[in-house]
């Protein structure tokens, strides 16, 4: 996939819907490329490996992704297999918690046709759930943090209640832009990882 051009890339004057629907086809022309796509996850995923925060936890909170978003399952397996401890989110009404997944036979499809943790799960609560890095999925994202999600709010309600996670924005470079707009309850990330080094 080529590189966006600088005018596409900043975004200032943009509304966060078409910020949307400019990455979903991006990712739309990324799934027509499957090699391209198998290619960008290893690169991302051996950089969220080698990050220092995450071999040192105990627990990591991530998402399941879907529809060629930059892919969590490789790593899911890897830290599963490792003994960690990884929570995923469920969809409850309008907010969001995490639940303790000891494999990933304890997910169902949920909210959005996304796969949740099933209702026996243990909800990820107390110490070790509140110092998790989270990987965060989003739309679009910018070097100073800010980040773009689906419309939902809900990582940022749950963020804004929920502060001492380190936020790791997850993405594909394609998503990154020179700003994006925020509003007052968007919630910025601690660093952003994509495949590509700036």
């Amino acid at each position: 996939m080529a590189a966006s051009p600088t005018w596409e890339r900043n975004m200032e004057m943009w509304t966060k819907e078409a910020i949307r629907r400019q990455i979903a086809e991006k990712r739309r022309q990324l799934g027509e490329n499957p090699k391209l796509e198998k290619a960008k996850n290893q690169i991302l995923q051996e950089k969220a490996r080698r990050l220092k925060i995450v071999q040192e936890a105990e627990a990591i909170f991530l998402y399941a992704s879907i529809r060629h978003e930059a892919d969590t399952w490789e790593l899911a397996r890897l830290w599963l297999k490792q003994g960690k401890r990884l929570a995923f989110p469920k969809v409850h009404g309008k907010e969001m918690s995490f639940y303790w997944v000891s494999s990933l036979d304890d997910l169902e499809v949920g909210c959005m046709k996304i796969l949740e943790p099933k209702p026996d799960c243990e909800k990820a609560e107390g110490e070790r759930a509140e110092k998790a890095p989270m990987l965060v999925p989003g739309v679009a994202f910018d070097w100073k943090g800010a980040r773009i999600g689906y419309g939902g709010g809900y990582y940022d309600r749950f963020l804004a209640e929920h502060t001492k996670h380190e936020k790791i924005g997850y993405a594909f470079d394609f998503q990154m832009f020179e700003t994006v707009p925020m509003d007052a309850y968007d919630c910025r990330m601690d660093r952003i990882l994509t495949e590509i080094d700036r």
